[in-house]
């Protein structure tokens, strides 16, 4: 393993090589235990980073060569009596999912029972259906209601974003050909967003954004705020585990917008008694140069750029376990003083550091045992690897959200809006709806063609239909929604965005993140 202080000594390097007659081209990175931008996910204990431009270069190959010659070996588990880690560190990681009753009868208010009907379904794969449904409501206009059906013990439910927004034809195939390890079978716009998505997001257990948008207004009354009535919801992935809820619950409005997702990081002595590092840690992934402006900063499988350190700040590297759970955990392998630097991450690989500022408490040594997970206050949001922000709430434990007829923001009492929703059945089943409304957009060309739904309705279907908890994603224009089948290559479009109204699968409103289904590769 390689001691990556060189990568910063790129001036004194170069002026070595200079005067002792060496080349004098520029530096660039080449040994494959070097920091690697290709790689596409940062996992940063830090606050937000800051970005330039500046070049980053790195040592030769030749410059770094003689540090190969350190260990770094792969930790490897004989037996749970050799594994060095707490059962905390290796157990895979608890997750909090609330107790569900089964439904009980439910007779909407807002259309005619009778009228929903199941027009038909496809399987897309096992553990992942295509469900087709109508109904008409109370005024006579007839929707149709297009309904993905999970079972989250079979497929998986991933969640794709770019930071300066796609479509989510767009996003839907980026993330496609960046996994090889899932198919995706179904795409659809999740979050409310402007220059930023709206609620707090944790994609695959990096926090994208910590918190709900705080402009100090809690009062859903006042237009101004841009909260809903309810309490912002979440929809959470955890393995085969499900969720809908607030950032904490049992909490009033103020308090929950102003609650943030953080990094709980752990370590273990060779005594295996677990310390957690008690600083506040969130992650903001950028591109370009990283400041560090927090005490701990994790680095994994990196965006392209570097990382910015100063002088008494120190450097872990860690070697990492291979892991089947949810929680991730590492072996603390050596430490350097890092300096004043810019660390290049080109061709990071699949080495991980571990950045402290200085002044931090020393508390690791070499051979500790490390891991993370993403957390917050009250612990019920802790090991969730995806986390998707919503707006208001549908449908709560089995029953219509007492606030649904309350709902005074993004058209929430309009009918014929178009609507995109997420909720989950007693079973833990995900359901995943949109619904179509041309007419909002002006672009219906059929008097055949279906209405929206207001808030109400929505939620009336939903809970007809067998949601248990459901909320509201972004609607109108940015409602969309793509198929395909385990034997396709092409998507289908079953929900067209009212901004275009055609099926030109790039028709689509730009959005800021989506909601994935997929099934796992080599499975039918």
């Amino acid at each position: 393993m390689r001691n990556p202080k060189l990568l910063s000594l790129f001036p004194f390097i170069a002026l070595a090589l200079i005067s002792c007659g060496g080349s004098s081209e520029p530096l660039v990175s080449s040994s494959k235990s070097e920091p690697q931008p290709s790689q596409t996910t940062i996992s940063s204990i830090s606050s937000s980073a800051e970005v330039t431009t500046e070049p980053i270069v790195s040592s030769s190959e030749e410059a770094i060569s003689s540090e190969e010659e350190i260990s770094s070996i792969e930790p490897v588990v004989t037996s749970i009596d050799d594994d060095p880690r707490p059962q905390e560190f290796r157990d895979g990681g608890a997750l909090y999912e609330e107790e569900m009753e089964p439904l009980g009868d439910f007779t909407p208010t807002r259309f005619q029972k009778e009228s929903l009907k199941l027009d038909g379904s496809d399987q897309l794969s096992e553990g992942v259906r295509s469900l087709h449904y109508s109904f008409k409501l109370n005024n006579g206009n007839k929707v149709q209601a297009e309904v993905i059906e999970i079972d989250p013990t079979v497929a998986t439910i991933r969640s794709n974003y770019n930071i300066s927004h796609e479509n989510v034809y767009t996003s839907l195939t980026k993330y496609q050909n960046k996994h090889d390890d899932v198919k995706i079978l179904a795409g659809i716009n999740a979050d409310f967003f402007g220059s930023d998505c709206v609620n707090a997001y944790v994609q695959e257990g990096t926090i994208i954004k910590a918190a709900h948008n705080d402009n100090g207004i809690y009062d859903y009354t006042v237009p101004a705020a841009d909260i809903p009535a309810s309490k912002p919801m979440l929809f959470g992935i955890g393995g085969s585990h499900v969720r809908i809820a607030p950032i904490v619950e049992d909490q009033d409005i103020e308090t929950t917008i102003k609650s943030s997702f953080r990094t709980k990081l752990k370590y273990a002595h060779a005594d295996k008694v677990v310390h957690e590092i008690t600083n506040s840690f969130s992650m903001k992934v950028k591109t370009g140069t990283n400041t560090l402006e927090s005490d701990y900063t994790l680095i994994e499988n990196t965006v392209p750029g570097g990382v910015v350190t100063g002088e008494g700040d120190t450097i872990y590297y860690l070697q990492k376990f291979q892991d089947s759970g949810l929680v991730k955990s590492y072996r603390v392998d050596d430490s350097y003083d890092a300096g004043a630097s810019r660390w290049d991450t080109t061709d990071m690989g699949e080495d991980v550091y571990l950045f402290v500022k200085a002044g931090t408490e020393e508390v690791l040594q070499i051979g500790d045992t490390l891991s993370y997970c993403i957390g917050n206050d009250d612990g019920k949001w802790d090991n969730y690897q995806t986390i998707i922000g919503g707006r208001q709430s549908l449908v709560e434990n089995g029953a219509i959200a007492p606030t649904v007829t309350l709902e005074n923001s993004n058209g929430a009492q309009n009918t014929g809006i178009p609507r995109s929703c997420v909720g989950i059945t007693p079973d833990h089943k995900v359901l995943v709806t949109g619904i179509e409304g041309l007419r909002y957009g002006k672009k219906s060309t059929s008097s055949d063609d279906p209405y929206g739904v207001s808030l109400p309705e929505l939620a009336e279907f939903e809970r007809a239909i067998g949601c248990y908890d459901c909320m509201n994603f972004d609607g109108g224009g940015s409602t969309q929604l793509f198929v395909r089948g385990e034997e396709e290559e092409n998507f289908r479009m079953l929900v067209r965005s009212s901004d275009y109204g055609t099926t030109n699968p790039n028709d689509g409103r730009r959005v800021y993140n989506t909601l994935l289904v997929g099934s796992y590769s080599g499975q039918n």
